[in-house]
């Protein structure tokens, strides 16, 4: 868990590097979340028996491959924006870190958004 805990808390870090995205632990934590996700939509398919195929399925982890890689890549985008303006704003370096932190964690930490 405390490799989820970090990778989350250096993806939302502004100071942090992009090519830090390309680790292992960032790797590992979208295959993860990509079969989590998965298996939800799976689950809901055969609660509801909607008829699929497996280039549905296919489809669908592909999607959800795309969306966890670029969601990544945006929410380091979005922190370093945020730190970026609040620095602009007057703020010191200390005071627009925890602001930024503040936001990324209220915007990120909820029960839907795993990743």
């Amino acid at each position: 868990m405390n490799t989820l805990t970090n990778t989350y808390l250096d993806t939302i870090n502004p100071h942090t590097p992009y090519t830090r995205l390309l680790s292992n632990d960032v790797l590992g934590s979208i295959i993860m979340h990509t079969l989590v996700y998965l298996i939800i939509i799976i689950i809901v398919i055969k609660v509801f028996k909607f008829k699929t195929s497996t280039n549905l399925y296919l489809s669908i982890t592909i999607i959800l491959l795309i969306i966890m890689i670029f969601g990544y890549i945006g929410r380091l985008a979005r922190a370093k924006s945020l730190y970026i303006n609040f620095i602009k704003s007057g703020q010191d370096s200390r005071q627009a870190l925890t602001n930024t932190m503040d936001i990324m964690h209220n915007a990120y930490f909820v029960y839907y958004f795993i990743g």
